[in-house]
């Protein structure tokens, strides 16, 4: 089971990410994807400008 928060977004930058030698692990299921768009829909915890930047981030994951 996987759990994942929308209270609060973490952003790394690519040098950061080398950094802490981070790797892809998967991806993520599409339907998995779509869920979390609609549910992002119904989040009071992030301010309208983090939330579309999530949901611009999660439909690129849709077309890629």
């Amino acid at each position: 089971m996987t759990a994942i928060s929308f209270s609060l977004l973490v952003r790394y930058t690519d040098a950061k990410l080398d950094l802490y030698k981070a790797e892809v692990l998967g991806k993520m299921p599409l339907d998995v994807v779509e869920e979390m768009i609609a549910f992002l829909i119904s989040v009071k915890s992030l301010p309208a400008p983090d939330k579309e930047a999530v949901r611009i981030s999660l439909e690129s994951l849709l077309h890629s």
